[in-house]
């Protein structure tokens, strides 16, 4: 009996963040009120130990919506207390200290925003009690953005006004008329023959790209986790296809992302490292995942995120990826 094939394609988009083409400005502003505006107050002062500080987090000049990055505190002084309060739209991904790493909830289109990115909430590490420190802040958002970092904040800045410089006393001595010197004759200058050399000019560095990657789909019940070439195959009406869905060969580890299907998988195992991370969306086509443990998940050689299963309704048929979005855990 002749048997009606399974085509299948992968049919992927696979980026590390939206990019921007424009240069974006990032500011800090301390607000205890958390309005959302950046009203410019960039010092002020804190005493203690154990104390709260909070300042709000600013990105201008974005050309479009961004879909992940990394954010950095610069301070020793001033440790995140707890998850900062993103954006709408925004949320984090496991992180400690002073390095948070946040994505969009919408991987697949990402979010606009109107300025205000977080409002981050700081205790102080120890006794800052008429201690002066500043806290700087930088952004990655990753496919080589120009971000120009934060201006820093400035806690208990010394207010001793400068001592006026002193008046030297009126000198009354006499001072005899001075005799100018005898000028010299003049020799002019020797002209210097001129260098036609040409000097080359200086080239830019090249942006460094972003890593290719290949990802792909396979055909195969065995789960044995290896791209093994298999695109298309026979099956029935009614009956299940396993499909293995891999990111390609990464350098690093991953944060998160997600994953668009064609149509509603019945079933899908992660690999090793990763979970799904809230509720699928679309129907059930688009599912999100993070990194188990300390958020961090290191894929295998052929870069394999999970195992999905698909219903047949009809064939033939072909079911695809229309996007597998990933953010890496370094944010670039």
């Amino acid at each position: 009996m002749l048997k009606k094939g399974l085509l299948l394609i992968a049919a992927l988009a696979l980026f590390a963040f939206v990019g921007q083409a424009s240069a974006q400005t990032l500011s800090l502003d301390i607000d205890a009120s958390d309005n959302k505006m950046d009203d410019g107050n960039t010092s002020g002062m804190v005493a203690g130990s154990g104390t709260e500080v909070v300042v709000e987090v600013f990105i201008t000049g974005l050309a479009g919506p961004i879909k992940g990055g990394k954010l950095t505190f610069d301070t020793d002084m001033l440790t995140v207390n707890n998850t900062p309060e993103y954006a709408t739209g925004i949320a984090e991904l496991p992180s400690q200290g002073n390095t948070r790493t946040f994505y969009s909830t919408d991987l697949l289109n990402g979010v606009s925003l109107n300025g205000h990115l977080a409002t981050v909430t700081f205790m102080t590490a120890s006794d800052v009690t008429d201690m002066e420190f500043t806290v700087g802040a930088s952004v990655d958002l990753g496919d080589n953005m120009m971000i120009t970092a934060a201006p820093p904040l400035m806690f208990n800045a010394s207010t001793t006004p400068p001592m006026p410089p002193t008046t030297p006393p009126t000198d009354t001595t006499t001072t005899p008329p001075t005799t100018p010197p005898t000028t010299p004759p003049t020799t002019p200058p020797t002209t210097p023959p001129t260098d036609t050399t040409t000097t080359p000019p200086t080239m830019p560095p090249e942006p460094m790209p972003m890593p290719m990657m290949v990802p792909a789909l396979d055909i195969d019940d065995s789960g044995n986790g290896m791209n093994d070439g298999n695109t298309s195959g026979n099956a029935k009406a009614g009956s299940t296809v396993v499909v293995e869905v891999f990111a390609g060969e990464l350098s690093e580890s991953v944060g998160g992302g997600s994953i668009t299907f064609s149509q509603v998988p019945t079933n899908f195992d992660f690999a090793d490292g990763l979970s799904m991370l809230g509720e699928a969306e679309d129907g059930g086509r688009t599912i999100r995942f993070s990194g188990l443990g300390d958020g961090l998940a290191t894929l295998n050689a052929y870069g394999h995120v999970g195992t999905a299963m698909f219903m047949v309704a009809e064939v033939p048929a072909t079911i695809s990826v229309e996007a597998l979005s990933v953010i890496f855990a370094s944010g670039a």
